[in-house]
């Protein structure tokens, strides 16, 4: 198995406006095999009510997906954090207490909310309390490589936010490294860090860190 981090940071940082839906998508590469697990992590997150976000990840065939975060962080400022949501989360996201930086299980409390509040036309698979999803039910099993989408609702009043960026840590069934392109017009840059892991970046894009990785097929 082999393990793939895909960063994307922002400057200046992306608004999390008051009772809107941000959208991001962003893709992942290189990898061979299927998923066996993800983890999310938020950059840089600031927000004055973190009670009013609602998040969704959703997978690139655009069926998979999982409400991460909802309703959760009571209304105490949420000031540069990192957080990370992983199924290995020594605790769920605290539905009232105060949220600092640290790895946390998805959890999505009070109402259900639907796709639609996500402009998303599927049904929406919910963490628990409200529902039993995981980011291994959720997305185990499917290609790795497409289009992930992070889709994030303001859902009340006189709050705001903003995010400096993300990371999508996916770990695959398959172990090697495999990257196509155009001669004379694409570029890959590898970097070494260890015995199969390191850092690659292609066409200039963001490094994407890796580990477990026993060969690379270009």
């Amino acid at each position: 198995m082999a393990t793939f981090t895909f960063t994307e940071n922002y400057t200046p940082s992306l608004s999390l406006d008051d009772q809107s839906l941000t959208a991001f998508e962003f893709s992942s590469y290189g990898m061979t095999g299927l998923v066996t697990n993800v983890s999310f992590t938020l950059l840089g997150l600031f927000h004055t009510h973190p009670d009013d976000l609602d998040m969704l990840l959703i997978a690139p065939d655009g069926v998979r997906n999982l409400a991460f975060w909802s309703d959760a962080g009571g209304g105490t400022d949420l000031v540069n954090a990192d957080i990370t949501f992983s199924d290995s989360g020594a605790i769920a996201l605290p539905d009232e207490a105060a949220l600092t930086s640290g790895t946390y299980r998805p959890a999505d409390y009070d109402g259900v909310e639907t796709g639609g509040i996500y402009t998303y036309p599927g049904a929406v698979l919910h963490a628990g309390p409200n529902g039993a999803g995981t980011f291994a039910n959720a997305f185990a099993g499917i290609s790795p490589n497409g289009t992930w989408q992070l889709r994030i609702k303001d859902d009340d009043f006189s709050d705001v936010g903003s995010l400096s960026g993300f990371q999508l840590t996916i770990t695959t069934s398959g172990s090697v490294a495999a990257l196509t392109g155009t001669a004379l017009s694409d570029t890959l840059a590898v970097s070494e860090t260890g015995f199969g892991s390191g850092y690659f970046r292609y066409n200039g894009q963001f490094p994407v860190a890796y580990s477990g990785v026993s060969s690379f097929t270009l």
